[in-house]
């Protein structure tokens, strides 16, 4: 049969955990992270007396929820000092996906790179908007489904937007 030599057995052991030890190590700080976030996310809410019916994290850096019942919008971005707003959607005129891009390349060869995702909340009676980030390139290299993410909010926010139109009699 197969003879194993107990010395290296033990150093191909050490190794492999030397090896996985950062990836555990990242998995829990990630782990532990959305747990914190998560509760922010939920005390804020409870505060405000909101439940939140959808509610949507990404990037360990941005996090949405909204009360479809209240018609109210959660927005955090998660930095040293969280930038934690709520809208009320009762007051919002009309939400536009706002997108910033450039052109590399040239000939055939050109495509669309996107430096900036974000929401942009127009509000009634005011003539500026509110922006919600949703992706910066200067930030991150590249996106992980940002585009089809923030579509799916602006159609389940322009859902849930009361506007006032007149009733014909």
């Amino acid at each position: 049969m197969f003879e194993f030599d107990i010395v290296t057995l033990i150093a191909a052991l050490v190794l492999s955990i030397a090896f996985a030890s950062p990836f555990y190590y990242n998995h829990k700080k990630n782990k532990k992270n959305k747990e914190l976030q998560t509760e922010l996310l939920l005390k804020i809410a409870r505060e405000n007396g909101l439940v939140l019916t959808h509610s949507e994290f990404w990037r360990e850096r941005y996090s949405i929820g909204l009360d479809s019942t209240s018609k109210k919008v959660l927005y955090i971005q998660f930095r040293e000092i969280p930038k934690i707003l709520a809208i009320d959607l009762a007051k919002v005129k009309s939400i536009e996906l706002q997108e910033r891009n450039h052109e590399v390349g040239s000939g055939s060869e050109k495509r669309k790179v996107i430096d900036n995702l974000d929401l942009t909340f127009y509000f009634k009676n005011q003539e500026t908007g509110l922006t919600l980030e949703f992706f910066n390139g200067d930030i991150f290299s590249d996106m992980e489904g940002e585009l089809p993410l923030v579509k799916n909010w602006i159609g389940l926010l322009k859902a849930n937007l009361t506007v006032n139109t007149p009733v014909l009699v």
